[in-house]
């Protein structure tokens, strides 16, 4: 008879970004990232500590703002909850089954201890606790069983209750809260402790000498000032105490100081990684040695496959936050040889970068536009590069592999190469420009770059989409795109581009996926940027473009024109009478032509290369 009995609790926040980017301020948006952090580590370390103090394998560091995991396991010596994943906006957490009734139920007390502190201190977050059925650890599969079990449940319990937006209607008429545009529960002071809150209206506010403001709980909670230091501080701590990473992005006296013109956001997020998870209990029972330290002849019982999946869970969630953090500090270094990035009075360096959201195979980062595609492109070769190489090639036998290749044994079997393709999008605006039409943009340029998935047959491959953003009337990527179709047949744009086209070329892709990454290689558009923006100086030794920029406008004339002598043009024109930019360009695109065959659509990177110059890492002497 089965004694030894778990449930599986799933604890996740919903409409996270929703949530962060619900107002323009930086700060408001730095602390409800910081809140999401908060709901899936400190709250459930807190949480734990109420319902089975001593008994469970989570630390809260309070000067690092992360969690820790303690050696406790699940049913060896008196551990009651092991958390097998807890990160920013969620925890898996395994809990002993007393076979009490729902009351008594452990997993049930701690979803009430957390949904208790979470309405608490951080209002606003959709937030929703699950647990699964009762289960055996002797059962062969049964954290796998459980770990489904609970995400289908999750889905359920959001079905049936209502957003946020239709729990909290603005009847009887209220005042909007000037920063979210929801209902205001009272008149604020921007210093701390000064309110009149539940006020029905701001009689006060000509006696004060600080103005009032219509606000929410929930924008309050954002707001404070501690939790707004302790998103700087956590990513500060990332990245050593040389870095420093700019926190008031979004204030235009910050961008004069700089010299800086434009305000870019990044989403990036990475591809397949639920096709990953689906199969992720039959990949692990393929390790026979080093998840659970015995004899690689050895057959794994039933138990010991739980302990496997539990132990291989945490160590792929975990690395996949270590990849994740590593490549951000790598792109920070590239970042290093650009003139954005200075250094400040104490020696250290400046960054003028802010990262929203980081953690797993997600990033959100505010940044100033200067610098956006040279990181981007560096951040995203880097998550690949690190993922693919996390700490060791894989051995051939599958039962020699070690906990700390567990990232890419899983991608190796659930995608068919060692790696994790991750896509991104890029919106550079004006400072000036509301910041919703930027994080709007990038959203949708990041569904644009997700098409290489499809194009790319399967195959892990990372690719980014970018538009820079001259004019806010139009900030609908299908009408900014439609704009490039002058003619049927006829794109005058190459976007998305892939990164590392070669490498996922090598893996056997057929001759049309290698074929359209061909046509979406971004290096090969680093070479036609590059070949606009060179610069070589003259008899007199005046640097000049080696396509002067009169000549640049005509061929767009032309292409614009849909001319159909514009091919021959650029030719007989622009190539003969300029030989430094034919070169260039004959060595960024093979074959020196101005349009390029993508399927049965025309294509060209001269457009995509203009509008990136300025914008692109290269050399202007």
């Amino acid at each position: 008879m089965c004694e030894q009995k778990f449930r599986l609790v799933l604890l996740e926040t919903s409409g996270n970004q929703a949530y962060i980017f619900a107002a323009n301020k930086l700060r408001e948006i730095m602390g409800a990232s910081q809140i999401v952090h908060e709901v899936g580590t400190k709250l459930v370390c807190e949480s734990l500590d109420a319902v089975c103090p001593g008994r469970h394998n989570l630390y809260w560091r309070e000067q690092e703002q992360c969690v820790e995991f303690k050696d406790g396991r699940l049913f060896e010596g008196d551990c009651q909850a092991e958390v097998m994943v807890a990160a920013s906006g969620k925890a898996l957490i395994l809990v002993a089954d007393n076979g009490g009734v729902k009351d008594d139920c452990l997993a049930n007390k701690l979803i009430r201890a957390w949904s208790l502190r979470v309405c608490r201190y951080l209002p606003g977050v959709d937030a929703t606790g699950v647990y699964s059925a009762a289960r055996c650890w002797s059962e062969g599969g049964a954290v796998a069983a459980a770990n489904l079990q609970a995400h289908q449940r999750f889905e359920q319990a959001r079905l049936r209750r209502r957003g946020p937006l239709a729990r909290f209607q603005r009847l009887p008429v209220t005042a909007a809260c000037v920063s979210s545009g929801g209902p205001a529960s009272g008149f604020f002071s921007e210093t701390p402790g000064k309110s009149t809150a539940g006020q029905g209206e701001p009689a006060a506010q000509s006696d004060k000498k600080e103005p009032l403001f219509a606000g929410s709980t929930t924008t309050l909670t954002k707001r404070q000032r501690q939790r707004y230091n302790k998103t700087r501080e956590r990513f500060n701590q990332l990245y050593g105490p040389d870095c420093r990473l700019f926190g008031n992005l979004l204030n235009h006296d910050t961008f004069d100081k700089m010299g800086a013109d434009w305000l870019a956001v990044i989403h990036a997020d990475g591809n397949d990684l639920g096709r990953v998870f689906l199969g992720f209990g039959e990949h692990v029972g393929k390790i026979n040695a080093a998840l659970k330290n015995s004899n690689p002849n050895h057959d794994m019982k039933d138990g010991e496959l739980n302990r496997a999946y539990v132990d291989a869970y945490r160590e792929f969630s975990r690395g996949l936050d270590e990849c994740a953090q590593k490549a951000f500090k790598q792109a920070l270094l590239v970042c290093k040889a650009l003139d954005l990035v200075k250094r400040a009075g104490d020696d250290t360096w400046r960054f003028p970068i802010f990262p929203v959201v980081l953690g797993g195979d997600d990033l959100t980062v505010v940044m100033t536009g200067e610098l956006a595609l040279p990181f981007c492109a560096a951040f995203l070769k880097a998550f690949e590069g690190q993922v693919a190489g996390w700490q060791q090639e894989l051995p051939e036998d599958d039962s020699a592999v070690e906990p700390d290749a567990i990232v890419q044994y899983i991608c190796q079997k659930a995608l068919g190469a060692p790696r994790l393709g991750i896509c991104a999008g890029v919106a550079i605006i004006k400072p000036h420009f509301p910041f919703h039409v930027a994080h709007d943009l990038a959203e949708e340029l990041l569904r644009s770059a997700k098409q290489v998935k499809a194009k790319a047959l399967g195959k892990p491959c990372s690719a980014l989409d970018f538009h820079i953003l001259h004019d806010s009337s139009f900030t609908s990527l299908d009408d900014l795109r439609q704009r490039l179709r002058p003619a049927p047949g006829m794109l005058l744009h190459a976007k998305p581009y892939a990164l590392g086209a070669g490498v996922v070329a090598g893996d056997g892709a057929d001759d049309a996926v290698a074929q359209w990454l061909a046509c979406h290689d971004w290096e090969r558009f680093c070479c036609a940027a590059q070949a606009l923006q060179t610069k070589l100086p003259d008899a007199s030794g005046v640097y000049k473009p080696i396509l002067p920029p009169s000549q640049a406008h005509a061929v767009v004339e032309n292409i614009w024109a849909v001319d159909k002598h514009a091919e021959s043009a650029f030719q007989y024109g622009t190539m003969k009478r300029y030989g430094d930019f034919a070169d260039a360009w004959r060595a960024a695109t093979g074959d020196g032509k101005l349009f390029f065959e993508d399927g049965d659509v025309k294509r060209t990177y001269f457009l995509d290369a203009l509008e990136a110059k300025g914008f692109m890492e290269g050399t202007d002497e």
